[in-house]
């Protein structure tokens, strides 16, 4: 079958899918209303736009997630012709695609997230020839939760068959985590510290395999700076059972006419099938030195 092509796809919200803590998973429904099969694949991009169409901030993750992605390799998905839509109450059917997209309503760093948390109306999901447009206001009889992620961050996952809702995944691997900073920084400089993952459980975690995504940030009244990337996994390898891994940080400062004390926050990114122990995260304190000061 061909690539699916956006004019003969149409999409809903399906029911949301549970995890653990404080990460919620949406499924994205898709479906095949033309008159020829086709076929989707991969993870596409994602756009958001609010109730009054304005395009929302967001930053995208993939690879952090079982549910996200499916078990096994990624294989395209075959949509059948002549769909019209989802069952009662967003249930995928068979010949659909499910999207699974992870996300958090507070900010990985604390209990609460900084600032307004715009409402997302509409998910654009890319596809060859333009986007699918999908509603994400709840329909009559789903209590989902309004899809506001906080700061725009969301793990988007592979195009999966449908059939069934995504089951939940398994609980993730807990790990400790500690933090390793200086005592004192100058702003506008780069601050380089450590992050000690320890492993807990007993048996090996193999990195190369479940590789998670992180975010770092320091934050006071008024002054905030935050980065998201990938743990290098592949250089790290695995972590014993009872053993620890040791990852090098940077984190890029804004430079301040006035000296701060920053807090320091670390945490792993919705959707990853490893989760930190402590849901607040690790934390430090670094002195900000002003900018050009002694």
């Amino acid at each position: 079958a061909p690539p699916c092509r956006a004019a003969q796809l149409a999409g809903a919200r399906g029911p949301d899918a549970g995890l653990t803590g404080q990460q919620l998973a949406l499924d994205l429904v898709l479906w095949d209303h033309g008159a020829t099969a086709c076929r989707l694949g991969g993870s596409p991009s994602l756009r958001l736009t609010s109730a009054t169409g304005a395009a929302l901030p967001v930053s995208l993750q993939t690879g952090l997630s079982q549910l996200a992605d499916g078990m096994g390799p990624a294989q395209p998905v075959l949509l059948r012709a002549g769909q019209s839509g989802p069952g009662p109450l967003g249930a995928p059917l068979a010949g659909e695609a499910d999207l699974v997209v992870i996300w958090s309503p507070v900010l990985d760093d604390g209990p609460d997230c900084p600032g307004a948390r715009p409402v997302a109306a509409e998910a654009q999901v890319g596809v060859a020839g333009g986007v699918v447009p999908v509603g994400l206001v709840p329909a009559a009889g789903q209590l989902e939760t309004p899809f506001a992620p906080c700061e725009g961050m969301v793990g988007v996952g592979r195009f999966q068959p449908s059939g069934a809702a995504p089951s939940p995944s398994p609980a993730p691997t807990l790990l400790g985590a500690r933090l390793v900073a200086p005592g004192r920084v100058r702003a506008g400089s780069v601050l380089h510290f450590r992050v000690v993952l320890r492993n807990a459980s007993r048996t090996r975690i193999d990195l190369t395999r479940r590789c998670a995504g992180y975010s770092a940030s320091a934050s006071a009244s008024g002054y905030l700076v935050k980065e998201a990337h990938q743990l290098n996994c592949a250089a790290a390898g695995s972590i014993p059972a009872g053993g620890s891994r040791t990852f090098a940080m940077e984190l890029a400062t804004r430079r301040s006419r006035i000296s701060r004390r920053l807090r320091l926050s670390w945490s792993l990114l919705p959707g990853a099938d490893l989760a930190l122990s402590d849901p607040s995260g690790a934390q430090a304190r670094v002195r900000l030195l002003a900018s050009g000061a002694g």
